[in-house]
């Protein structure tokens, strides 16, 4: 998973990664630093395989890493979070060598992961 370790290493996730950890500093609870982003890419994983969605691990962690990076943003000037994130992630993922689809799907479950469950009851 290289793309992943450009990812955990490119300037400008580091940077929001940063301003994160800097603006949630007296939170108690669910810090978005990197402990909740793997905690988010296990559990995604989790279930991809329950699903048998066929996934890549490599698209689960770049969204996984990538989803709340915004959020310090969001506390500075009530932009949500999710639509920040969307902003900020193709060019980290252009950068680490994400494709178009992959960038557009990524960037899609960023935008979409505060809707919650929105598949069709079986």
């Amino acid at each position: 998973m290289e793309r992943i370790q450009q990812i955990l290493k490119h300037p400008l996730f580091l940077t929001h990664l940063q301003e994160n950890e800097k603006a949630e500093r007296e939170r108690k609870f669910c810090r978005h630093g990197m402990e909740h982003f793997l905690d988010v890419a296990r559990i995604g994983r989790c279930i991809n395989a329950e699903e048998g969605y066929q996934i890549s691990p490599e698209i689960i962690y770049a969204a996984a890493l990538l989803h709340d990076l915004g959020k310090h943003i969001q506390y500075q000037e009530g932009i949500g979070h999710e639509i920040v994130g969307a902003q900020i992630a193709p060019e980290i993922l252009r950068d680490c060598g994400f494709d178009e689809t992959e960038t557009a799907a990524i960037t899609e479950a960023i935008l979409q992961h505060r809707n919650g469950d929105r598949r069709e009851e079986k």
